[in-house]
């Protein structure tokens, strides 16, 4: 399910948009002046489709805002629909057809630094930073994978034996060489990112009198490398985006206790706090991106990416993003909410002008 359209009028008392949001690269970035309401589309969409189970909370997270009528379209052309009269609560029709739908809505705020927690529901706040809170969260990642791939390679070793002996297809030398190259590679990433202490020992040459042993063999080692699969996919795209950002004088590094570290041209660990303010605002928003989101139906709401950050980090970002969005093809719809040209860099296409929508709705007013 994704939104093809929003249509709003009289925002802030002035401004009437009809918004399109349905493109090949499902990717919209809104921009224009100042208090033209970009960040409030952002808050609008997250409180009707974030909260469209409970009335309440959508109506207090909107109640501030000046409107009158909003319009949602989806992609199967329903149409949710939100309208109120002066000084009254508005009203809202579609709601309940979307009461089910599987759509998550995930915004990032310009906020990534601090990690604020209220536990135990008092009015003191934990204050820590997010690098390290994400460092440790991908510690944990690791290990339930490493978790997954014991139990499986458990079971596997129980029936071995009679497995081997069953086995009525022995493997061909060809066929050998391929996987055993596929299995190495994997091995190798996994040592690399510190998830594998040591290899696990497959003949690296075949014999055909072994041709069973070494069919069964092979595949329950497949099986065993298979659970880190997706999160090598996430891994490789991490570390391909960070360290082509070169950080300065320090290289992103995974590590299965760690999660992740930066290591100088010298080996010497670089504690997390001592990232530039710009370094820990690119490293949370990339983690995030790439590790949390939602992996089906999500609607990604992202508020001004280019705070903090480096103009030529500034230029790759929607790059990376819709690089990241293949991870979960055809699941993701992003709007993007900047000041900044060079976030949007060679992405005109992708552009919604919230400036230029006013001034053509201006003059076609005019010409009636």
């Amino acid at each position: 399910m994704k939104i093809q359209h929003i249509s709003i009028s009289r925002l802030f008392d002035q401004f009437d948009y009809e918004i399109p949001l349905a493109n090949e690269a499902g990717l919209v970035v809104l921009t224009g002046p100042n208090g033209y309401g970009k960040t409030t589309i952002l808050r609008i969409l997250g409180a009707i489709l974030g909260e469209r189970i409970i009335y309440n909370n959508i109506l207090s997270k909107l109640q501030n805002i000046p409107f009158k009528t909003i319009n949602i379209t989806f992609s199967d052309g329903k149409v949710m629909k939100l309208d109120r009269t002066e000084n009254t609560p508005f009203t809202m029709d579609g709601l309940s057809t979307y009461m089910r739908t599987p759509i998550s809505v995930y915004r990032l705020q310009d906020q990534r630094i601090l990690s604020l927690k209220n536990a135990d529901k008092s009015k003191l706040y934990n204050v820590t930073l997010s690098i390290t809170e994400f460092a440790q969260q991908l510690a944990t990642t690791i290990q339930q994978y490493l978790s997954q791939s014991d139990q499986i390679a458990r079971q596997l070793d129980s029936s071995f034996p009679l497995r081997v002996l069953s086995e009525s297809v022995a493997l061909l030398e060809t066929e050998f060489n391929r996987r055993f190259l596929q299995v190495k590679n994997k091995q190798d990433l996994l040592c690399l990112y510190g998830i594998y202490d040591v290899e696990q020992a497959i003949p690296s040459s075949f014999d055909p009198e072994s041709g069973r042993l070494l069919s069964v063999y092979l595949a329950d080692t497949e099986k065993k490398l298979a659970v880190f699969d997706p999160l090598l996919e996430k891994l490789n795209l991490f570390v391909d985006i960070i360290n082509k950002r070169k950080f300065a004088n320090k290289t992103l590094k995974i590590d299965r206790e760690k999660g992740f570290y930066f290591a100088t041209p010298m080996g010497k660990e670089v504690e997390l706090a001592y990232l530039s303010s710009g370094e820990q605002q690119e490293l949370i928003l990339l983690y995030r991106l790439i590790f949390t989101l939602p992996a089906t139906d999500t609607l990604l709401l992202i508020d001004e990416p280019e705070t903090s950050l480096h103009v030529v980090w500034q230029e790759t970002f929607l790059d990376d993003l819709l690089r990241i969005m293949q991870l979960y093809p055809n699941q993701i719809q992003a709007i993007v909410a900047t000041h900044s040209p060079q976030i949007i860099n060679l992405h005109g296409d992708l552009v919604v002008d919230l400036y230029r929508l006013q001034k053509k709705n201006t003059q076609n007013i005019g010409n009636k």
